[in-house]
């Protein structure tokens, strides 16, 4: 009975933990490694497909975030076949792509709520994340 307790009191701080900031994540980096930039470039094309899907009606932004959420795509395969060398590059897309949809839906839950409360569908955390890839992206 404990346990079952122990268990119902985890399970929601577990299912209801917020992203971290991209920049709060990278700020504990000590040295870049392919690991951490794999995560990097997951987190810099999930932020920027969500900024994308939500800016259909806006067609300077959607085509610059859009074109922004495939290089990191890319940079993301490219790493994990870095870190991964013998799988297969059908592999390395299926689970970079996966991993990317993950990060896409935790923004999701993150920017709905955010409009809930705020009207208004990035959160400062979101949008940091946003110029922080930029950055990323125009030093690349």
């Amino acid at each position: 009975m404990k346990t079952l307790l122990a268990l119902l009191l985890l399970i929601p701080s577990i299912c209801f933990s917020k992203m971290i900031s991209l920049g709060s994540y990278m700020d504990k980096i000590v040295n870049y490694d392919d690991s951490s930039l794999f995560y990097i470039y997951t987190r810099c094309s999930g932020i920027n497909y969500k900024v994308s899907d939500l800016s259909k009606n806006m067609p300077d932004l959607y085509q610059e975030t859009n074109a922004r959420f495939e290089r990191f795509f890319m940079l993301a395969i490219e790493t994990r076949a870095r870190i991964l060398p013998n799988e297969t590059l059908d592999d390395h897309s299926r689970i970079t792509g996966k991993t990317i949809t993950d990060i896409i839906d935790q923004y999701t839950i993150i920017s709905n709520d955010y409009y809930i409360k705020n009207g208004n569908y990035f959160d400062d955390d979101m949008i940091n994340d946003v110029k922080l890839c930029t950055q990323i992206d125009e030093m690349s």
